[in-house]
């Protein structure tokens, strides 16, 4: 195999290696998705709530940087990952390190966005929090869930 070849292949998996860590936390077929359930309040098992805190947020890409706490429903270990969060939360209401509770959306493919985002004084989820408060007017929902 001549000197060129050997270059590229090398890259070509050093390149796979390297993204594999980031591709894993943002891509729901990398976890087991065999232990979801759906939840007491009926909200099914296409919508997920977790807690944590605001490590960075991104209001012009819409995406928030998040240290929360293991999501069981996921398999999910306590780590730290940004989320597209839905247009219709307003990421003004919240700033760097506020505690809050989230909700994400489990579709067919790719990630999972948050689509309900509220402040939060409990480490453990409250169900349906996000959604009450989105009632008071608080965080703010998508539309259909």
């Amino acid at each position: 195999m001549n000197t060129r070849i050997k270059a590229i292949l090398f890259a070509s998996s050093f390149m796979v290696a390297a993204l594999t860590p980031a591709y894993a936390e943002t891509n729901p077929n990398a976890h087991d998705h065999g232990s979801m359930a759906q939840d007491d309040e009926g909200r099914g098992d296409h919508m997920i709530e977790g807690t944590g805190s605001i490590v960075a947020i991104n209001a012009s890409t819409h995406r928030v940087g998040l240290d929360h706490a293991p999501v069981p429903a996921l398999n999910w270990p306590a780590m730290r990952m940004a989320f597209t969060v839905s247009e219709n939360v307003d990421l003004g209401a919240f700033k760097k390190g506020d505690k809050v509770q989230f909700t994400l959306h489990r579709a067919e493919r790719g990630a999972y966005p948050i689509v309900e985002l509220c402040l939060s004084s409990s480490n453990k989820v409250v169900p349906n929090l996000c959604a009450q408060s989105k009632d008071d007017g608080g965080a703010q929902d998508h539309s259909g869930h």
